[in-house]
């Protein structure tokens, strides 16, 4: 059975549409290749969080993982983004 990941893009939503606007590559994309290199029949998924939260796939039992990508934030500084993720990481 293929390994089942999910990776939450933890940049904010400003801050990935500058990534996307220099062209660079999506964290998640990036961290997903990364993980193919060891398993090239890894299963991901891959979700942008907000502030609002994110539309996790459901159940989140169905997965082997879940992985978050870096960010422009820093936990030393809360906002409502860093919050929600927070509490994203504790109910997981």
């Amino acid at each position: 059975m293929p390994l089942k990941l999910l990776i939450i893009d933890a940049y904010s939503p400003g801050a990935r549409a500058r990534v996307k606007a220099s062209d660079a590559t999506h964290a998640g994309e990036l961290l997903a290749a990364s993980v193919r290199v060891h398993d090239a029949e890894a299963n991901i998924d891959i979700v942008d969080f907000d502030a609002d939260g994110a539309a996790l796939p459901q159940p989140l039992e169905n997965y082997g993982g879940l992985l978050w990508t870096g960010s422009n934030m820093t936990i030393h500084r809360l906002n409502p983004m860093i919050e929600a993720q927070i509490d994203l990481c504790r109910n997981v």
